[in-house]
C-alpha cells in the first residue's frame, strides 16, 4: 500500500479576499458614487476581507504588514472602484496614528480585534463638544472620508479639551482660527523658521509624485517624457498667471509683495521639477527612511523614476 502526501493550501490573503469583492464592487459603483459612500454592507465585508488589519502590529492580532505589501490591497479595490480604494487606504491608517497614543489608550481601542475602521477630517470647520463618553457634532466637516461608517475618528475637538497634545495637519484646526486660548502653533514665527531651513539646507520640501503603472509605461514608454513636459508647461502656465498682476489671481491685498519675496527667497524656480532639480530631497528622505526602517538601501535614480524623463533632449 503506497503511501500518499498532500500539502496544504495557503490561507487566503487580505489580497485574495478583496479580489473576490472586486466583481461586486465595480457591479456597485454606480450606487456608491449616488450616495457618495460605501455601503455600510460592503464596508463590512471589507472589514471581514482583513483590510483594516494590515497595518495593525502582530501584538494586537493584526498582519503588521510593510506599507508597500500592504498598498497592493488598496491598488487591487482602484481596479474597481478608485473611491472605495481611497476609503480603504484612509480606514486603515489608524495605527500608525493611534501610535502617539498612551499605551492604554492603544490597547483599549484594539482590545475587541485588529480591525478597526478610521477616518480624520483634513478640514475641521465644525464642532465636537465632549457629550457622556462620546462627542456631540454640529456644523459642517469636510475631507471626512468614510466617517460614516469609521469607529475612531480622530477630530479637532481632542485638541481643544487636551486629549491630545498636539496636531499634525495640512489644514489649520478650526479651533485654531476660531480663537481658543489653549491652541496655538507649534513654532510661531514659522515663516522665518522655514526661511532659516531653507537657507540652511537649500530644501523646499517636496510633495507630490506623479507615478505610472509599470505595464503602461513598458508598452508605451513615451508617455513618462510626454506627461513631465505637460506638467513643466502646466507650472510655466501658472507662474505666468501669478505674475500677471493686472487682474489678481487671489483678492489678497498684499498678494504681489508676498509673490516678489518668495521668489527674491527662492528663485523664480520656487518649485522646481524634474529628477535633478530634486535629487537632493529625494537623497534626503530615502536617508530618513532608511533610519526609521522604512526601506533597507538607499536606491539610484534609475531605481526610481522612468529612465526617459532623467534627460530631457530638445529638438
Amino acid at each position: 500500500m503506497s503511501e500518499v502526501t498532500t500539502t496544504a493550501p495557503e490561507p487566503a490573503t487580505a489580497v485574495d479576499r478583496v479580489r473576490a469583492l472586486l466583481p461586486e464592487i465595480a457591479a456597485r459603483a454606480e450606487e456608491i458614487e449616488q450616495a457618495r459612500a460605501v455601503p455600510r454592507d460592503l464596508t463590512e465585508k471589507l472589514r471581514a476581507a482583513g483590510v483594516y488589519r494590515r497595518y495593525v502590529p502582530r501584538s494586537h492580532h493584526g498582519e503588521e504588514v510593510w506599507p508597500d505589501d500592504g498598498l497592493v490591497v488598496i491598488e487591487e479595490l482602484a481596479r474597481a472602484d478608485a473611491s472605495v480604494a481611497w476609503v480603504a487606504a484612509v480606514g486603515s491608517e489608524g495605527p500608525s496614528f493611534y501610535a502617539y497614543l498612551p499605551a492604554d489608550t492603544y490597547d483599549q481601542i484594539f482590545s475587541a480585534g485588529p480591525d478597526v475602521i478610521h477616518t480624520g477630517v483634513i478640514n475641521p470647520t465644525g464642532r465636537a463638544v465632549r457629550d457622556g463618553d462620546g462627542y456631540r457634532f454640529s456644523g459642517r466637516w469636510s475631507f471626512a472620508s468614510g466617517c460614516a461608517n469609521a469607529d475612531y475618528i480622530c477630530l479637532n475637538g481632542m485638541l481643544e479639551e487636551g486629549t491630545i497634545d498636539v496636531l499634525i495637519s495640512p489644514r489649520v484646526p478650526s479651533s485654531y482660527r476660531q480663537g481658543h486660548p489653549d491652541v496655538v502653533r507649534l513654532f510661531p514665527n514659522y515663516k522665518e523658521e522655514e526661511k532659516r531651513y531653507y537657507a540652511r539646507t537649500g530644501f523646499v520640501p517636496i510633495m507630490h509624485t506623479v507615478v505610472i503603472r509599470k505595464s503602461l509605461y513598458e508598452s508605451q514608454p513615451w508617455i513618462a517624457q510626454s506627461l513631465f513636459k505637460a506638467f513643466r508647461e502646466s507650472g510655466k502656465r501658472c507662474e505666468e498667471m501669478m505674475l500677471d498682476v493686472n487682474a489678481l489671481p487671489y483678492c489678497l491685498p498684499w498678494y504681489l509683495p508676498a509673490l516678489e519675496e518668495t521668489i527674491e527667497t527662492f528663485g523664480r524656480d520656487f518649485w522646481p521639477e524634474g529628477v535633478a532639480e530634486n535629487w537632493k530631497n529625494v537623497e534626503a528622505l530615502m536617508t530618513f527612511a532608511k533610519e526609521q526602517g522604512l526601506i533597507d538601501r538607499l536606491f539610484k535614480p534609475e531605481e526610481l523614476f522612468a529612465p526617459n524623463t532623467l534627460k530631457e533632449f530638445r529638438i
